[in-house]
């Protein structure tokens, strides 16, 4: 029988650069203390709803492996890093803000397939073919982590699972940019690189080996979004 789960896509936490409009790109930022109070929350949003997680993959940054940490409870040697889902490379200009770009630069990063491309800088479309591969061997293991998922509530107590604990549900924290490109990957929709993408935003997808991805539904509001 096929597996079936729900698949939850986030962005980490602030850190000090996205304060500071800096442009992160794949340099190794921590977490700031909005940042961890943020992942916070978002655990306690996942408490609430009754969603706990069989398997966390994340980012090979820090900064996603933290977030991944707080918002499942899964301490970080039980987290799968992935480094297909690593931040986008932005090359030349990474560290710099965002307000100094050029205009040019700006309407590439916002509109890659409109502006005109910045040398150095990977492509939107490298960065949505790297995040297909993760996306692809996350459907191939649907039916496995759907089976981990039952065991793992099979062993909970009867009070965990009558609250309605989700079964089968997988946590990916992700990058701004990276999750455009999997948001893109997953609707072929490239409209969808625009979204804003706020820290600790959360993406909801339902994932079967038989049908594939839903198309993935935003569960928290829109927020400034700084890379």
């Amino acid at each position: 029988m096929a597996g079936c789960m729900n698949v939850y896509f986030m962005r980490h936490g602030e850190t000090s650069y996205n304060r500071q409009h800096l442009l992160q790109g794949q340099k190794d930022i921590p977490l700031n203390e909005a940042g961890r109070k943020q992942a916070e929350d978002a655990a306690e949003w996942c408490r609430e709803r009754g969603i706990c997680f069989s398997r966390v993959y994340a980012s090979p940054l820090e900064r996603a492996r933290e977030t991944a940490a707080l918002v499942s409870g899964f301490p970080q040697d039980r987290i799968i890093i992935e480094k297909q889902i690593i931040e986008i490379d932005f090359g030349p200009v990474e560290g710099r803000k965002w307000e100094d770009l050029s205009t040019e630069e700006m309407d590439y990063i916002n509109d890659p397939w409109e502006g005109k491309p910045i040398e150095g800088v990977e492509s939107a479309d490298h960065v949505i073919a790297r995040v297909r591969v993760f996306l692809d061997e996350l459907r191939r293991s649907a039916e496995q982590i759907s089976a981990d998922g039952e065991k793992q509530i099979t062993s909970e107590s009867t009070e965990m699972s009558s609250e309605g604990t989700e079964k089968s549900s997988v946590l990916v924290v992700t990058h701004g940019m990276a999750l455009h490109g999997i948001l893109t990957a997953l609707t072929k929709d490239r409209g969808l690189w625009k979204v804003p993408l706020g820290n600790c935003c959360i993406f909801h997808s339902r994932l079967d080996e038989e049908n594939g991805y839903s198309w993935p539904e935003r569960l928290t509001p829109p927020l400034p979004t700084f890379r």
